[in-house]
């Protein structure tokens, strides 16, 4: 069993996911050459962006709705969606 050294509790074996696509393999080159605090920051650019996204499939289906209905549905849904 491989482990993480910075998480102990991963078993790395279990969880590799070989890039399939010549993008895919271009893009892990780009996170292993970012600093930690680089890859945090595009985690929170990404987390924007999904937010982002599904607000605006809310607003779609439900135009009727207040600002604060979509911030309180979109909670909702990232914290019961599972990892």
């Amino acid at each position: 069993m491989a482990t993480d050294p910075i998480r102990p509790w991963l078993d790395a074996d279990q969880i590799r996911f070989p890039p399939r696509t010549e993008s895919e393999k271009a893009q892990l080159e780009i996170y292993r050459s970012m600093s930690p605090a680089q890859r945090l920051e595009q985690a929170f650019r990404l987390r924007e962006l999904a937010w982002s996204l599904k607000k605006a499939g809310l607003r779609t289906q439900h135009p009727d709705w207040s600002e604060e209905e979509f911030e309180n549905q979109v909670r909702q849904v990232f914290l019961r969606a599972s990892a």
